[in-house]
Formats: C-alpha cells, sequence, structure tokens
C-alpha cells in the first residue's frame, strides 16, 4: 500500500500517549502493509516494505516524546478505561492515502470504538481493528480520505485490561471491515467548513521525511 502519510499513537495503561507522524522523503515512495499480512517482525501497526523506513521508524518513534494525558480525556474506574481524542485538519489529497492507526495499551480489550465525523452530526466512520499479538495490542486503523483536502474525527474507545484471555479476545461492530474500504459514502456527505490548523496539541510533534525530519507545514531541514 503506497500512503502519504501515517499518523501513529500509542497509549499505554498509565494513562501516556505517544504520537507520530510519517510521510515519504522527496520523490521517495512510502510503502506498507497492515500487521497481519506478514509473518515477520516490525516495531509498529505497520511493515515498511523497502528503503529502509523499519530501521529509520523505530529510531525516530523510540524519541518521540510521550506525554501524559489529562482527566478529560483519559479516564480509569473500577478497571474500565476510556480515551477520547480528536483530530482537525489532517491534510489529504486526491488518489493518495493517509492512515491513522491507534495502538490501545499492553492487554487491553476494547469495549465499545466510536470515530465520528464532527462535520456530519456525528456521523461514524468505519475502521478496522486487529488484535495484535506480536505486540500484545489492539489496533484501531483509520482510512483518512476527504474530497476537501483535510480530514477531521473524534474517536473515543472504552476497554479494560484482561492479560489471561488477551490471546482469544475479539472486537467487531457495524461500522468494522477489513482493510482497505473506501470511505466515499461519507465525503461525500462532507462540507467544507473553515480551514483549521492541526491541532496545537500535536504540533511540535517531528515526522519523518526520508532521511530528514520535519514538521507539517515547515522546509525540511538535515537530520542531525
Amino acid at each position: 500500500m503506497d500512503v502519504k502519510a501515517l499518523i501513529i499513537e500509542q497509549l499505554d495503561e498509565s494513562g501516556t500517549l505517544r504520537t507520530f507522524r510519517m510521510q515519504p522523503g522527496y520523490r521517495e515512495r512510502l510503502i506498507v502493509a497492515f500487521a497481519e499480512e506478514y509473518d515477520e517482525p516490525r516495531l509498529g501497526p505497520f511493515h515498511f516494505l523497502e528503503n529502509g523506513y523499519d530501521v529509520a521508524y523505530g529510531r525516530a518513534f523510540a524519541n518521540c516524546q510521550t506525554r501524559k494525558l489529562g482527566d478529560s480525556r483519559f479516564k480509569e474506574q473500577a478497571g474500565h478505561y476510556s480515551f477520547d481524542t480528536s483530530w482537525q485538519g489532517i491534510p489529504t489529497k486526491r488518489g493518495c492515502l493517509t492512515y491513522y492507526a491507534l495502538s490501545l495499551p499492553e492487554f487491553a480489550v476494547p469495549n465499545e470504538i466510536q470515530i465520528t465525523d464532527p462535520n456530519n452530526n456525528g456521523s461514524q466512520f468505519r475502521r478496522t481493528v486487529y488484535r495484535d499479538d506480536q505486540r500484545n495490542r489492539f489496533v484501531i486503523y483509520l482510512e483518512c480520505r476527504s474530497k476537501h483536502g483535510q480530514f477531521d474525527f473524534e474517536l473515543h474507545v472504552k476497554f479494560r485490561i484482561e492479560q489471561q484471555g488477551f490471546g482469544s479476545a475479539q472486537y467487531s461492530d457495524p461500522q468494522t471491515n477489513s482493510h482497505g474500504w473506501m470511505q466515499a459514502e461519507y465525503t461525500r456527505y462532507m462540507e467544507r467548513r473553515e480551514a483549521r490548523q492541526v491541532q496545537q496539541y500535536f504540533a511540535k510533534e517531528m515526522i519523518i521525511m526520508g532521511d530528514r525530519l520535519v514538521q507539517w507545514g515547515q522546509t525540511p531541514t538535515p537530520a542531525t
């Protein structure tokens, strides 16, 4: 799968979140596969298939800043957890794929997942949910497509930690699907809103472009 960009988040039971954004370098291609497509070692929710991106991802993600979430976004009560997040202004391009992937904490099993369109009365987006046995994490994949050049969503997930039963746990709901499902039925209803910047909360997170580290909207500079 040839992608324009990846947004990868990893949530941990302690209530910390790591966010990483990745794009290919100039005149390079970022080819990835989903976790279940190959029985090969990997460091995250995707396999990187060329150009040494797997090594670059592992190094950069390890150095990515970890942030402690506030009570408004992450809650725990009697062994039940909830996490909320939202993204605005994810850049999209016709004919190009951008994927968001959220890895839940180790041995977390989702009870409920909602990913809604704030521009369309809270209609839910379809998504893929995969139990990643190599990393002992459930992963939520969302394909980000919009004919307007930017994509917004709000995510709410409830889960429990279930180490003993994790290996046989499953999750499905009416909005889950296999990888690659197109969201055209949603995007044709999305109306253009005032252009908004990507959340300030994530504005300083780094992304990788080949051998350079840059932020969206800034001029690339050589990595040290």
